[in-house]
């Protein structure tokens, strides 16, 4: 049909070209009617109008595109771009959490084990993470409908079966705009294997945006779990309680997630990762991100009696007073202002003479 070849740009170009053809000429109470136009001209506005959907529908269309099953992996990529767009908006990423993210989800693991261009397969998992991260960011209601679906487990697992980094970055993503002031779902992770994994990535990746990623979850994990509304075990998300009342799950809670992460070594670990760059000659400025999140979270870590040793007993600690020298006597010093403050207020409370000298 005509109405169906019709694109965006055709329909701004000819609505732009019909009202600036209009004339203004004697007003309507004078004339008495509408001034004479081509019906041509009225047919082809009736259409336009009727081929123009709403965003409920093109996120139909989005889910239709990519779960074709003939559809090609730059079909899927178009409507996965798509849709991610629509869903920045936080009603429209609401309807889609209500519509169901069933046909999603395949996307996830996609091209894995099969006969196909791995890079494109790659880019289409990284797309499906992003439209689960998108529609979950600051967004409680989809947050709670994306856990009810079963699709934050599925993010949580492919944490530990995705083998390229760069869509695990994405995926690590996806999990933290989940967990992101969503108590309960906390818990779920609090005692998760999958935290093990986030430690591996700390010590081990050299992908900066894996990297950063995995700190950032780390922190909200601490940071929610030792909060005062933290969620008890009698409080976490829906479906568990089951699981609790036979004894299959451990929620082990802040204390536990302490625990495991003294267990894993992540604490020497951060330590490390902040200063490996800094040591080296180069631009101050390279993953200045991944930095002060990573202070961040030593900061969280530092007001626990138990950690506080093992961040200034940590291999690399002595180096943090030479780094903060460095950067406060770097010609340009604006954009380390953050760092600069949590830097010094870590080696204030982990090794308070070594802060002393600086200026």
């Amino acid at each position: 049909k005509e109405e169906e070849k019709m694109n965006l740009g055709s329909i701004n170009t000819g609505l732009l070209r019909f009202c600036m053809q209009l004339d203004d000429g004697p007003s309507l109470t004078s004339q008495g009617s509408l001034p004479e136009r081509n019906p041509e001209d009225y047919e082809w506005l009736r259409k336009v109008l009727e081929s123009l959907k709403s965003d409920y529908e093109k996120m139909k269309c989005c889910v239709s595109s990519f779960s074709a099953p003939d559809a090609s992996a730059q079909d899927i990529l178009a409507a996965l771009e798509e849709l991610r767009y629509l869903v920045e908006d936080l009603d429209n990423a609401n309807d889609y959490a209500k519509m169901g993210m069933g046909e999603l989800v395949p996307l996830l693991s996609y091209g894995e084990g099969k006969d196909v261009d791995q890079t494109e397969a790659a880019d289409v998992r990284s797309a499906a993470h992003w439209v689960i991260s998108t529609s979950a960011q600051n967004n409680p209601s989809s947050q709670r409908l994306i856990v009810e679906q079963g699709v934050a487990a599925i993010e949580v697992e492919r944490m530990d079966k995705e083998t390229d980094e760069r869509v695990l970055a994405k995926c690590v993503g996806a999990v933290s705009a989940i967990v992101r002031d969503n108590p309960p779902y906390l818990l779920d992770l609090s005692s998760s294997p999958v935290l093990d994994r986030l430690f591996a990535f700390v010590e081990q990746s050299r992908n900066t945006a894996l990297l950063t990623r995995s700190v950032i979850l780390l922190r909200y994990i601490a940071e929610g779990l030792s909060s005062p509304s933290a969620p008890s075990a009698s409080s976490g998300s829906s479906g568990q309680e089951e699981k609790r009342a036979e004894g299959s799950e451990k929620y082990e809670g802040y204390e536990g997630f302490v625990e495991r992460a003294k267990r894993g070594g992540l604490v020497g670990s951060l330590v490390g990762r902040y200063a490996e760059p800094l040591l080296q000659e180069g631009d101050l400025g390279s993953v200045l991100s991944l930095r002060e999140q990573i202070l961040y979270l030593l900061l969280h870590f530092s007001t626990d009696p138990k950690v506080l040793p093992l961040i200034s007993s940590s291999p690399s600690f002595s180096a943090l007073p030479v780094i903060l020298r460095r950067l406060t006597s770097d010609p340009d010093p604006d954009p380390f202002v953050t760092e600069v403050q949590l830097l010094s207020d870590l080696l204030a409370r982990a090794d308070p003479p070594s802060a002393a000298p600086i200026h």
